[in-house]
């Protein structure tokens, strides 16, 4: 069936490439995804894959509303195999137009936005969540779970036993059954990005949040 080339239907596409022993590329596989809804947009934000080389998506969905009304969105977290066949979908207890994702080499996905971090398994069941008025925006895996970067968005906050009276960056380190380890807070810095080295260091590239932005990049252990 053809499809109008005017449609409103935004899709997934999941791209992998095999390298020549040349500089160039080629597709392996190439697939798209989406419903029959024609104003229901689609888009794909993070990408992880388990030791099995399955693929786990997290996007969003939404559909723009009419004479003045917002419409509707959320957000979802799907699993694929390595060939890009769907295995499940879930949804996302929050919307975001920005959530990240990992996930470790049994399949346990780790996702963080909109004041939340959730985990869910590699059957899609989710394990636990924390909730907090913070904007997590960024994660990595670590030995002791999960390292998550966000910055508080209204204040005072409260995370779990931590409180937050200010504005400021934090590092959040979970383990993985969704307890906390520590807090840090980076006074005026909102962290951007946050990766684990082989060492056990946090990285972290923060941007101030009282003027210009500026980047700079530090390490440190919880």
């Amino acid at each position: 069936m053809k499809r109008n080339p005017m449609s409103k239907k935004h899709f997934l596409l999941f791209l992998s490439f095999v390298p020549f022993l040349v500089s160039a590329q080629s597709w392996e596989w190439g697939k798209n995804y989406g419903t029959n809804n024609p104003v229901l947009i689609h888009s794909g934000q993070s990408i992880s894959k388990d030791g099995n080389n399955n693929l786990y998506v997290t996007g969003f969905s939404w559909q723009p509303g009419e004479a003045g009304y917002s419409g509707y969105a959320y957000n979802w977290l799907k699993k694929f195999d390595q060939q890009g066949n769907f295995i499940w979908s879930d949804t996302i207890p929050f919307y975001t137009p920005n959530t990240k994702n990992v996930t470790d080499l049994s399949g346990n996905t780790y996702v963080v936005g909109n004041g939340k971090i959730v985990k869910y398994n590699t059957n899609g069941v989710k394990l636990w969540d924390i909730s907090a008025r913070i904007d997590f925006n960024s994660l990595a895996l670590s030995g002791d779970g999960v390292a998550v970067t966000g910055y508080t968005w209204d204040y005072p906050a409260t995370l779990g036993t931590y409180n937050i009276p200010s504005a400021t960056g934090l590092i959040v380190q979970c383990d993985e059954n969704g307890n906390l380890l520590w807090v840090r807070q980076l006074n005026n810095y909102d962290p951007s990005s946050i990766s684990i080295s082989a060492n056990g260091l946090i990285y972290r590239n923060p941007v101030n949040l009282h003027s210009c932005p500026f980047i700079l990049c530090s390490s440190f252990k919880g």
